[in-house]
């Protein structure tokens, strides 16, 4: 699974227009408030079949690039 690819579907259904998302992409400035970065998490967890932690701590998670690796992680 192309887990870039995946990403950019959930983003360009969520927000509704195409968001050309890649490694450096940082997330603050697609404009999300935390109500959207949970949705986004909850739909992520759906769509790779993972959990993230509960402990936000544990989620340091600031570009695309680090949540492709984080969501590689909880897969593998």
């Amino acid at each position: 699974m192309d887990i870039m690819a995946e990403l950019n579907k959930i983003i360009d259904d969520y927000k509704g227009e195409h968001v050309a998302l890649d490694e450096n992409t940082i997330f603050d400035e697609l404009g999300l408030d935390s109500l959207d970065k949970l949705e986004l998490m909850m739909e992520m967890e759906d769509r790779f079949g993972i959990q993230f932690p509960d402990d936000p701590s544990e989620l340091v998670i600031t570009t695309a690039g680090d949540l492709k690796a984080k969501i590689a992680e909880l897969m593998a």
